[in-house]
């Protein structure tokens, strides 16, 4: 309805997570963990997703591919997620719970 006729000259620039500042991407090699934020001991995944809220059926389907805690997901990347077929608003979530345990554990350092 408020479209402009005029067509646009300046071609679309794709954003990424390095431009927005966010750390959640869409890059499907990205690794979930940054390589150097490992567990340093193994937290169940019950645990983890009862803590940071992600729901019973992101923990089912981990257990379904014989995941059973947050140390073996270092191992895996977003294409993995998309294989064991995770919509993108569960990646996203995992992708965030991820994030704000690895900002807990910095900060417990």
């Amino acid at each position: 309805m408020f479209r402009s006729t005029q067509a646009s000259t300046t071609p679309a620039t794709p954003v990424s997570a390095s431009t927005t500042g966010s750390a959640i991407t869409n890059a499907p090699n990205t690794p979930l963990f940054s390589p150097t934020i490992k567990p340093a001991v193994p937290l169940p995944l019950e645990n983890f997703c009862t803590t940071y809220n992600l729901s019973n059926e992101i923990l089912t389907r981990f257990s379904d591919n014989g995941f059973t805690t947050l140390n073996q997901l270092c191992y895996i990347a977003l294409s993995d997620l998309k294989e064991m077929e995770f919509k993108r608003g569960e990646m996203a979530a995992i992708q965030d719970a991820i994030e704000m345990w690895s900002k807990t554990r910095q900060d417990g350092d």
